[in-house]
Parts: structure tokens; C-alpha cells; sequence
């Protein structure tokens, strides 16, 4: 019989999931393992752990009583569809398929490899590493640890080891948030002031006037615009039939045309124009490189959703320049979607949940503040109610938008 090379031990097949196991990654953790910077940065996770966890269930309970007392927050949720809750490309709607599989490969190495390096510092036996295949899409990755090593390891070093991946994923998400914004400032708006332009209706009064998407409306009949909110107040004032002039850029260059409005399909006592907008790229831009407690949001907001809203949005970023040229849309785009998978992939790890490492970490925990005064199955009583709660919090983030 040939025997199987060294690096490669096998493959297990649990319909419909694909394990491929192998030792081709373990020098490597052994070499990482022996870094500067392991030790103190499996300290440093070790006690952001709670903290990470603690953030998840203040978003959780925040976002689950804005459903309770809003019942139209609800009701956008509901629009999203409940694959939105789904980290997975291609399931998820708003999850783009290059990127967000990338993005999401790319957190579950970091996850895994960071387990398999502190264990390897720690002197803990790593048994296989590998990849996990839903049949032939790869969607995760695992590091196979001794657990009978893990449950007698003391509280503490289990600790580090079990906190080393949601770690590593916040450390990966605060460099590629970091490297984004970066990207981002490098950017230039085109020249002129106003509205962009980021789609125009066929034969509506602004096509017939000779705007296309890539524009910068300037003004109507004068009336000068930076932001939508603006355009809008602006239309409450017309009707149907009503003559328009338009300035706009095109390409740098300043045109004119007018044309007749038409009746608001949503509004009949309005006119219409046929165009959606953006805020002066200017603006949005600015708000977007404004980091604050306040603009955090915008940063866990699916550009999809919100494309106006982000400089490197294909609808935005043909009014935008940079010295990388087209390569900085690209680097953008997949520099937010590692930092949005990763920090999310850490909040759902961290929560002491069941087997997840949050869950086995805040058992590791309650052995250690009982000082043993505690029995195996006093502990596992705990560490189950704590469970039952999360299982509770999670089930209601997801459920309570639809029965609001």
C-alpha cells in the first residue's frame, strides 16, 4: 500500500460537508509560535475577549429593543429578507461573491491559525489542520487541537488559546478598516459642486435635458443644490408642466438644457425629474473619513444597501480620482468587506455561546473564579443557563423584526 506524503492525512466526507485534513500548516504555526509577539498579543486577547463579547450583547439588546419600540425599523429589516442575517456569500443578497468570499476565507484562516499558534506556544498538541468544503465551495477553516489536553489546561492558558481567534479577527478588522480609510483619503472628487448624479430614468424630463449617471447636477432654475435634501424641498415646490433649466458638470465641463417637467408617479401634486442623487461627492466623502462615536455606523452598513453613502461604490466612484486609479475601488471594496466579515465573525465567537469559543472560554472562566470550590457539573450548569440566554438573545435579534 503507498503510504499518504506527510503533509496530507485525509479527507472525511459528512454530506454535505468536505473536511480535507492536513499538516501542511502546523511548521508554519510552530515558526509563528515562536514570534515576539505571540505571548503578549494572546495576553492582549485574552482581555479584550470580554470585552468583544460584551460589545455583541449590547448590540444585540440595543438593536432588539429599537425593533420593540419601532415597529418601522422592523419593517426595513423585514425588506432585507432573512438571508440578510446569513454571513455567506451568495445566500446572503448584499454580500457581494468575490469579495465577501475573500473576506470571509480570509477570517476564518486568521481565526484558525491563531488558535493553532498559541497552543503551539503554549505547548499544546495541534492534531491536523485544514479546510472545510460545503461539497465543492469552500466555505471555513479548522485547526483540530487535543481536547483532552484543553479541558486539563489551566484556565488561563485555555484562555489565551481560546481567544486567540475572535483576537486575531479584531486585529485583522481594525488593520483593514484602518488601510480602507486610508485608501479612501487618497481620494479626489471631480471637479465641480452639486448632486450626483448616480442614475437617470430613460425619456424622463432629466434625460431629455441631457443628464446621465456620472453627472453633477449643479442647479435648477437657479437654485443651487449640495445635498438631496435639498433636491427634494426643492420639488415639493413644482408640478407637472413646469419648465426647468439645468447646470450640471459633465466630465468637468459646464452644460445647460431645460426641460418640461412630468407628474410624480408617487406624488401626482409634484413633478418629477427622473434622477437619483447622492449629496455633493465633497460631502460624502468628508462624512465618510469623519470618524466619530456618532459616523461609526456607516462603517457596518452594506455598501449595496447604502451605495450613496460610500465613495467606492461603483455608482460613486466615477466621481472620484485617486493616484492608485482604478485599483483603489477594488482595494477599498475588499478592505471593507474583511474588516466587516472579520469584526463580525469575533462579535458571534466571543459570546459565551455553547461550543463556540466563547462558550468553552467563559466555562475555562467560571473554573477559574470558583478557585474549585466548584464541581464539573455546577460549572456546566452555569456555563448552560449563560448558553440558554445567548441562544435566547440570538434567536430574538433575528425573530422580533418580523413579529413587530
Amino acid at each position: 500500500m503507498t503510504e499518504e506524503p506527510e503533509e496530507f492525512k485525509h479527507v472525511e466526507v459528512h454530506f454535505p460537508l468536505i473536511l480535507i485534513k492536513t499538516k501542511r500548516g502546523l511548521n508554519a504555526m510552530d515558526r509563528a509560535s515562536k514570534s515576539r509577539l505571540t505571548r503578549p498579543l494572546s495576553n492582549f486577547y485574552l482581555y479584550i475577549m470580554p470585552i468583544i463579547a460584551a460589545v455583541m450583547i449590547f448590540i444585540a439588546l440595543f438593536a432588539i429593543t429599537r425593533y420593540l419600540y419601532n415597529p418601522q425599523l422592523g419593517s426595513v429589516v423585514r425588506g432585507l429578507g432573512v438571508t440578510a442575517n446569513l454571513l455567506i456569500p451568495g445566500l446572503n443578497p448584499y454580500l457581494p461573491i468575490v469579495y465577501g468570499w475573500i473576506a470571509l476565507f480570509t477570517g476564518l484562516i486568521v481565526h484558525e491559525a491563531s488558535h493553532g499558534i498559541v497552543a503551539r506556544a503554549n505547548g499544546f498538541t495541534v492534531k491536523d489542520s485544514g479546510l472545510i468544503f460545503f461539497l465543492f465551495v469552500p466555505i471555513g477553516a479548522f485547526v483540530e487541537l487535543d481536547e483532552e489536553e484543553l479541558k486539563v489546561a489551566k484556565p488561563g492558558v485555555a484562555g489565551r488559546i481560546l481567544a486567540a481567534g475572535a483576537g486575531s479577527n479584531i486585529l485583522t478588522a481594525m488593520i483593514s478598516l484602518i488601510l480602507m480609510l486610508a485608501l479612501v483619503a487618497s481620494m479626489t472628487p471631480v471637479p465641480g459642486h452639486g448632486l450626483g448624479v448616480l442614475s437617470v430614468e430613460p425619456g424622463s424630463p432629466a434625460y431629455l435635458a441631457g443628464l446621465k449617471s456620472g453627472d453633477i447636477l449643479v442647479s435648477l432654475n437657479g437654485t443651487q443644490f449640495t445635498t438631496v435634501s435639498q433636491l427634494t424641498a426643492y420639488m415639493q415646490n413644482t408640478t407637472k408642466g413646469m419648465t426647468e433649466t439645468f447646470y450640471y458638470y459633465d466630465g468637468g465641463i459646464l452644460k445647460s438644457g431645460s426641460s418640461v417637467l412630468v407628474q410624480n408617479p408617487s406624488d401626482p401634486g409634484i413633478g418629477f425629474l427622473g434622477i437619483t442623487a447622492s449629496d455633493d461627492p465633497s460631502i460624502v466623502l468628508k462624512d465618510f473619513l469623519t470618524v466619530s462615536p456618532l459616523s461609526l455606523s456607516r462603517y457596518f452598513i452594506f455598501p449595496s444597501i447604502s451605495p450613496a453613502q460610500v465613495p467606492f461604490t461603483s455608482q460613486m466612484s466615477v466621481f472620484y480620482s485617486s493616484p492608485l486609479g482604478p485599483a483603489a475601488d477594488v482595494l477599498a471594496n475588499l478592505f471593507f468587506w474583511v474588516w466587516f466579515v472579520n469584526f463580525n465573525v469575533a462579535l458571534f465567537n466571543a459570546l459565551p455561546l455553547g461550543p463556540f469559543d466563547g462558550g468553552v472560554a467563559f466555562r475555562h472562566l467560571l473554573r477559574a473564579i470558583s478557585h474549585a470550590d466548584w464541581n464539573d457539573r455546577t460549572v456546566a450548569r452555569a456555563s448552560n443557563i449563560v448558553t440558554a440566554l445567548m441562544t435566547v438573545m440570538v434567536l430574538a435579534l433575528i425573530i422580533v423584526p418580523w413579529v413587530t
